[in-house]
């Protein structure tokens, strides 16, 4: 094994044991990173467990192990301390019955990768097109993915999301008491 077959192995580890600890469904289905480098990841998910009542994977399945790529691939192509990926819309194309085990690659060329690597710096933000290809066992496309995706700068992130642990301003009105009637009896219906 050389060098940089043990960091891809590394990589593939790290991606691995995110995508369990983030998105255990998709753990659970089997969904695996099988390749990861900057600009490229595969995934794969078994047929086996994954079934659905025509003996075929399950669409959602299929929408699973493509979908996971809108993440690895910003994740370790762009600086993850600096930018997180958003995933801003999906269509996957079912195109085939899938009744052996998936792969999905998706891939980003330099050209794309040093555009968005500058928009981002510039702007704060960047999008791009990220098209994933399901194929079957025999190499039979089964789904397509393309969706826009955008990497944004991480503190523009935290600076939108509203303070989960900012104190709630109390009211001044005094709480709820048990209601009494004014005449000292109770009235009928209450």
């Amino acid at each position: 094994m050389t060098a940089s077959e043990g960091g891809a192995n590394q990589l593939v580890d790290m991606m691995n044991g995110a995508l369990e600890s983030t998105i255990p469904i998709a753990h659970k289905m089997g969904v695996k990173v099988v390749e990861a480098r900057p600009g490229f990841a595969a995934t794969s998910v078994p047929a086996e467990g994954n079934g659905n009542h025509f003996g075929v994977i399950y669409a959602g399945v299929l929408f699973t192990v493509a979908e996971v790529l809108g993440g690895i691939i910003p994740l370790i192509t762009f600086d993850q301390t600096k930018y997180f990926p958003l995933v801003k819309n999906l269509d996957i194309q079912f195109v085939a019955m899938a009744k052996s085990d998936v792969r999905a690659e998706a891939t980003l060329d330099d050209q794309t990768i040093a555009r968005v690597e500058t928009e981002a710096a510039e702007r704060g933000k960047a999008d791009f097109t990220l098209e994933a290809v399901v194929t079957d066992a025999d190499g039979q496309t089964v789904a397509t993915d393309p969706r826009p995706v955008s990497v944004t700068r991480a503190q523009e992130l935290i600076a939108s999301r509203p303070a989960a642990s900012a104190p709630r301003a109390r009211s001044r009105r005094p709480a709820a008491r048990a209601r009494r009637p004014s005449s000292g009896r109770a009235r009928p219906g209450r």
